[in-house]
């Protein structure tokens, strides 16, 4: 006997009313990677930017964090070096990653002593956000607290992204009316 899956839980179909999701996609300046962040809503005015990096020449992709709660800022540094400032939509704390694509090699935050290869980013990404998740949590809990920022910055989340293009309208109405949250 099927079972009926009707309602807002049920699996989205051909005929989801939902727009499909925006990428938004950039060029390094040597044209060598190529970053596509893929823009979804979480929740209403919640918007993340998945990162995913691939080598223009070779196809070959260096990092995919789509289809996770991963959220990104990215800025390209010189030529062909990246920063992202990342965070977990649903754990808090955020974690900075500079890359340098020549030497295949990259390192947490701006004064990050060591170089970790390139080919590791990913493992290397999840095990150095649980302690950057956990420095958030204790900066929640003291009473001294300075904002969300993990190494005394400020948080580049505070300054709330407007919704993308193609939007829905009721997200581009509350944004207008009720401004960043």
């Amino acid at each position: 006997m099927p079972q009926d899956v009707s309602g807002p839980w049920a699996p989205p179909t051909r005929d989801d009313s939902r727009p499909p999701p925006t990428c938004d996609t950039r060029l390094s300046p040597d044209q060598t990677i190529k970053l596509e962040l893929l823009i979804g809503e979480w929740s209403p005015s919640l918007w993340t930017h998945a990162p995913r990096l691939t080598e223009v020449a070779t196809g070959h992709v260096i990092l995919d964090l789509w289809g996770t709660s991963w959220d990104a800022l990215a800025a390209w540094v010189g030529s062909s070096g990246l920063r992202l400032d990342l965070r977990r939509y649903d754990q808090g704390g955020t974690l900075t990653v500079l890359i340098d694509f020549p030497a295949e090699t990259y390192r947490f935050g701006d004064t990050g002593a060591l170089d970790y290869p390139l080919i590791d980013i990913r493992r290397g990404i999840e095990a150095a956000f649980e302690p950057a998740r956990q420095r958030y949590l204790d900066s929640l809990r003291s009473p001294n607290r300075t904002g969300g920022a993990i190494s005394g910055e400020t948080d580049p989340w505070d300054a709330h992204r407007p919704p993308p293009p193609g939007s829905s309208l009721l997200a581009r109405l509350f944004h207008r009316v009720f401004g960043p949250l």
